[in-house]
This record gives C-alpha cells, sequence and structure tokens, in this order.
C-alpha cells in the first residue's frame, strides 16, 4: 500500500520530495518547526495546522504555471527563507505565490517570489506580517496582472521591508489598521492602492516609476508620513491621488517629478471630514497641485513647491475656494513667489497669487503646455504681466507665503536626473529671448 501511495503520487506530477515535504508538513506536530533543505518542489504546498516551515540554503517550491504555490489555512504559521514560483495566471482564480485565508499570527519572512501572478494575498486574515520579501510579478501586459500584495477584509497586518516589482498593485480592500513601512514598489500599475480602508499608517516607502505612485480611494483615516514618491510621469501619472477620502494626513513626503504631485478629486467627500497637507517637498514635478473645482476642507500648509513646471492645476478653470492655506499664521513656499519679506520674519507681505496668465491658459487647454519654458511662452507671459490686456482671475491665494526653504530641503534635492535638463533648457530658453529683445533694440 505505502508503494502504492508513492506511484499514485508520481503519477499525479509531484516528485519524491514534494511528496516527502508534504508528508513531512503532516507528520510535524502543531506549534512545531521543520526546517527544509536546499532542493526543488513541486506545489501546490498545504500548511494546515500551527507550524514555522524554515527554508535552508533556499529551497524552491514551485507550481509549475498551474495554480496557487503555496496554500495558509491555519493559525501561527511562519513561511520563511524559500524562492517561491511559477504559479499560475489566472485572474478568476486568483492564482497566488503565496494565499493566506481565514488565518491569524501568520508570519511570511525573507523570501523571494517570482513568475507569480499574485504575489502575496491576504484574504480574513489578521494580525500578521508580511516582512522582507523579494516579489517579482509575472512578464505579462499590465491589466494581465496580479497584484503583489493584497489585502482584502485583513485588519491589524504589518507589511514592511518588501520590494514589489512589475505587479499591478500593492492593494488593501476593506481592510483596516493595517501598517505599511520601509517598503519599495517600481514598474507596477500602483505603488499602493487603498479602496474601502481605514486606519492605515503608510511610513518611509519608496514609489518609483509606477504608473502613480499611492492612490487612496473611498477611504477615511490614512496616514501618508516621510515616504518617497518620484518619476511617474506615464499618461495618466499621479504621485498621490485623493479621491472621495476623509481624514488623510499627507506629511513630510517628497514627492519628485511627476506628472503631478497630488490630485484632489471630491476629497474629503463628507462635509465633516478635513484632510491636512503638511510639511511635504514637491520637486520637479510637471505640475505640483491638481485640484478638481470642487474641492474643499483641506488644510495645505507649511509645504515647499520648487521648480515646478506649474504649481496649480483646475482642469477647466476658476478659483478654488473653501480650503485653508495657513497653519499657525504660516503658509507654504513656492518657489515662482515674487513677493517680499521686509519684516524678515520669513513669511511674504502680500499674498501668493497663481494667476500666471499661460497656467490659467492651461487649465482650459492642456497641450499649451508646451509653451512652458519656450521663448513663445516667456513672451506671453512676460506680455501678461506687463499689460494685463486679459483677465485673470487667481486659482488660489496663500495669504502667508513662506520666503525661506530650509536647509534641510536644499540638501535633500536630487543631484542627478532629468529635472537639471528641463531647467537647463528653460535657461537657454531664457537667453534666446533675450538675445532676440538686443536685435530688436538695436534695430
Amino acid at each position: 500500500m505505502l508503494g502504492l501511495g508513492w506511484i499514485v503520487a508520481l503519477g499525479v506530477g509531484m516528485s519524491a520530495e514534494a511528496a516527502d515535504l508534504q508528508a513531512r508538513i503532516r507528520a510535524t506536530p502543531p506549534g512545531g518547526t521543520l526546517h527544509v533543505p536546499a532542493g526543488r518542489y513541486a506545489g501546490p504546498i498545504r500548511l494546515d495546522r500551527p507550524i514555522r516551515l524554515i527554508g535552508e540554503g533556499w529551497p524552491v517550491l514551485e507550481a509549475g504555471g498551474r495554480g496557487t504555490v503555496v496554500w495558509i489555512q491555519a493559525n501561527d504559521v511562519t513561511l520563511e527563507g524559500f524562492v517561491i514560483r511559477g504559479s499560475g495566471d489566472s485572474l478568476t482564480d486568483e492564482d497566488a505565490g503565496v494565499r493566506v485565508e481565514n488565518a491569524r499570527r501568520v508570519r511570511i519572512a525573507g523570501n523571494r517570489l517570482e513568475d507569480v501572478l499574485f504575489g502575496i494575498y491576504l484574504k480574513n486574515t489578521h494580525a500578521s506580517e508580511i516582512t522582507a520579501n523579494t516579489i517579482v510579478g509575472k512578464d505579462l501586459p499590465l491589466g494581465r496582472r496580479g497584484d503583489g500584495i493584497r489585502l482584502w477584509w485583513s485588519h491589524g497586518n504589518v507589511i514592511r521591508g518588501n520590494v514589489v516589482t512589475h505587479s499591478r498593485d500593492v492593494i488593501a480592500w476593506f481592510s483596516r489598521d493595517n501598517r505599511f513601512e520601509a517598503n519599495t514598489v517600481t514598474g507596477s500599475r500602483y505603488g499602493l492602492h487603498f479602496m474601502y480602508a481605514q486606519d492605515a499608517d503608510v511610513r518611509r516607502n519608496r514609489f518609483e516609476r509606477n504608473s502613480t505612485g499611492i492612490v487612496v480611494m473611498y477611504s477615511e483615516r490614512v496616514r501618508l508620513v516621510e515616504n518617497d514618491i518620484a518619476r511617474h510621469d506615464g499618461p495618466s501619472a499621479v504621485g498621490i491621488l485623493l479621491k472621495d477620502s476623509d481624514d488623510v494626513e499627507v506629511r513630510r513626503n517628497r514627492i519628485v517629478w511627476n506628472k503631478a504631485g497630488i490630485f484632489w478629486d471630491n476629497s474629503p467627500a463628507r462635509t465633516d471630514a478635513w484632510n491636512e497637507v503638511r510639511e511635504n517637498l514637491l520637486l520637479w514635478n510637471v505640475v505640483a497641485f491638481v485640484f478638481q473645482l470642487n474641492v474643499r476642507r483641506n488644510r495645505i500648509a507649511h509645504n515647499y513647491i520648487v521648480e515646478n513646471l506649474q504649481s496649480v492645476e483646475i482642469p477647466g478653470g476658476g478659483t478654488l475656494t473653501g480650503n485653508e492655506w495657513t497653519w499657525d499664521g504660516r503658509g507654504n513656499f513656492w518657489s515662482d513667489y515674487v513677493g517680499y519679506d521686509l519684516q524678515g520674519d520669513g513669511v511674504g507681505d502680500v499674498p501668493y497669487r497663481a494667476e500666471a496668465l499661460l497656467d490659467q491658459l492651461t487649465d482650459r487647454y492642456p497641450q499649451l503646455r508646451l509653451l512652458a519654458w519656450s521663448p513663445a511662452g516667456l513672451v506671453l507671459e512676460g506680455v501678461g504681466r506687463l499689460l494685463p490686456l486679459f483677465p485673470v482671475r487667481p486659482r488660489i491665494e496663500d495669504p502667508r507665503p513662506l520666503t525661506d526653504l530650509p536647509a534641510m530641503f536644499r540638501s535633500a534635492f536630487p543631484r542627478e536626473g532629468d529635472g537639471p535638463v528641463v531647467w537647463s533648457l528653460g535657461g537657454l530658453a531664457l537667453v534666446l529671448l533675450g538675445g532676440l529683445l538686443i536685435k530688436a533694440v538695436r534695430q
């Protein structure tokens, strides 16, 4: 009977090593530890009892392109030190590298996941940890990929120190009290995505070269603190998108070289809620802030808006009202502020108004942004200031703009990249325009 069992196992495609591993898992008492030596083990591997499964020498668990590689369906499971690869590619079945269901206190740490549709999927899983894993999605078009890390109705989890690339999103659906810390997400759709989530804490992560950095939708009490969000410059790229979300805190983030730095769409949605955006650096973005005209109840202060192609955009035009632009009597630093500070207290004596003529035109005709930093654009802006023939209404007004840029932000500017090239071209345009003016005067 034992020999017949081995024949049947091998007949359905499971190697002797994999059959031995599943048998050893079943033989391990609840709460025990099983050390797995280097080798190749065919999935699916099922962990349905409390166990610590520890890989030594990077053993490989692989599913050969079918189904989910590792299923965890028990409390108090640890999975550590494995290469997990080759899940199926069915979005309907949600094939994954590691799938955890109906569990608590699960720890998935220090694994390498490769060629997986969904990377790590927590479903109805609470008080668990996903730490120090590397996750690489399948080589599929963006619309066919699964999520690198997905939480569905999963609360009180910690996602820390993971590296995710070539996936769709890192996402939390209908989940609360989760912490995302020191993760890196690149080459994906949304670096981090919240849908109907509450009380999330997002700190010291890096999101770079995705379609969009962080998306907060229909969520409440999400805190985004000290994250690096850079180089999201595709057709609809945004550093941070806030849509129909309430009591969101955005503080001390570096938002650099994105098509749009922060985009507001009906946020907050509740009439008794406020969002706070403070102490962020927005540098070298095409547009720093984009607001839909109906956006109200945001406190936006102590931010540093530096050398963006455009500071504020309101698609379709108009003047934004119902938001607060100061905190403790101080507003924001705007590098295009042309006022003065006679008292020397670091606060401008005249308000900052976003009212450049070219910017006003680009609100209605975004294609005109091609003129920015060009001789034609500079001439248009100069004429608009010297000969105000066209009525220009300020899109926003900061009554107490800051005039000093802190040293910590000066030293934090990227030293390499495309930003200096853009502004050098702008300087070249100024030189050419000056030459044309001098020639005209001489003639």
